[in-house]
């Protein structure tokens, strides 16, 4: 029982640091897509509550029949939409810097995060901020060659008027 309630409150809690915006470098890990971490991260919010879930019907369901109907029509569809959100997150699941890289550079944004692969550290140590995230992306942008984005465009042309 114990156990059950520190990982359930662990998983949640890492879930949440990570979808505010912890550990960015989770995002250039490479590999088996469902076994990345980068996928990993979309379901740690899920497993805590089902693992809170388990223990909640551990402590105030006595009756095992009751148990067993709750955890074939509770537990085992949760974790099946867990895994279905580790292959196709949402973009409101995803960590607001990962949004903000996509809005305003498309599919660009792939070959940036091609490049923070080659030195990790910097990269974590530069993007700690949102400054710092779109100071480093445009400085990789120009430095790849690739033409601003159309939503990065608009925003410009905002900004002359």
């Amino acid at each position: 029982m114990i156990f059950l309630f520190i990982s359930g409150i662990g998983f949640l809690m890492m879930g949440i640091y990570i979808r505010l915006g912890g550990f960015k470098a989770f995002f250039l890990a490479t590999g088996i897509p469902i076994l990345m971490p980068r996928a990993l991260q979309n379901i740690f919010i899920s497993l805590g509550v089902i693992q809170l879930l388990f223990l909640l019907i551990g402590i105030f369901v006595p009756d095992i029949e009751m148990r067993q109907k709750l955890l074939i029509w509770v537990i085992c569809p949760s974790f099946i939409l867990s895994l279905l959100l580790a292959v196709w997150p949402p973009r409101w699941l995803r960590p607001q810097w990962l949004n903000y890289l996509e809005d305003e550079y498309g599919t660009v944004m792939w070959k940036l995060l091609d490049e923070a692969r080659k030195d990790v550290p910097n990269w974590s140590r530069r993007v700690r901020t949102q400054a710092g995230l779109e100071e480093w992306a445009e400085e990789t942008r120009k430095m790849l060659g690739y033409p601003p984005h159309p939503g990065q465009i608009e925003r410009q042309a905002k900004k002359m008027k």
